[in-house]
């Protein structure tokens, strides 16, 4: 059975596989040993996936599982009304 890739995975794979040019999409300061040091943890900080998820179009949920995505589409939903 196949086991699921991460968020993190996917992007890179958008990549080439290549952890300075993803690195270079995603900018703000974004280095190549922080996009390693994601793989390794299979995540991306909450603070750089909305980033992460503009350039490759990869879901919030699929980058960072562990954080309450919903909460912060309700804070947007009240500040959008």
């Amino acid at each position: 059975m196949a086991t699921k890739k991460s968020g993190i995975q996917r992007a890179l794979e958008m990549y080439d596989g290549k952890s300075t040019v993803l690195a270079a999409a995603i900018g703000a300061g974004v280095s190549r040993q922080n996009v390693e040091h994601w793989l390794s943890i299979n995540r991306v900080p909450h603070e750089r996936c909305a980033r992460v998820a503009l350039v490759t179009g990869i879901p919030l949920k699929d980058l960072n599982p562990l954080h309450d995505w919903e909460e912060v589409r309700q804070a947007l939903a009240l500040q959008a009304a």
